[in-house]
């Protein structure tokens, strides 16, 4: 295993292959650094990257939700429980719109 020593301490250097995406042939590759085993450190890096595709589209990408200008805590909750929940709806049917590609149909 390869590793990049920083003064004293040995980082193993980890790479991998996520999951491919639509008709791609091949995942993408994804290189990181971590104290973790290889699958971990993949598997939580697959998590952190849906929360962060989560918030980008919360914000700027396409429901806006700074745009509300919301302020009172209750209202704003609610919010987020709908936007959520959509973007978990829309994640949801990209996905079997891309099965039914593959499968030809």
């Amino acid at each position: 295993m390869l590793s990049i020593k920083l003064g004293d301490i040995a980082i193993p250097f980890l790479w991998g292959l996520l999951p491919k995406k639509g008709n791609s042939n091949y995942g993408e590759i994804l290189i990181t650094l971590s104290n973790k085993y290889r699958k971990t450190a993949l598997d939580w890096y697959q998590k952190r990257w849906f929360i962060e595709t989560l918030f980008e589209n919360m914000k700027t990408r396409g429901f806006r939700l700074e745009d509300t200008h919301i302020t009172a805590q209750d209202k704003l909750k609610s919010l987020v429980c709908v936007l959520t929940l959509a973007f978990w709806m829309c994640n949801l049917q990209s996905k079997r719109n891309n099965r039914t590609k593959s499968a030809g149909v």
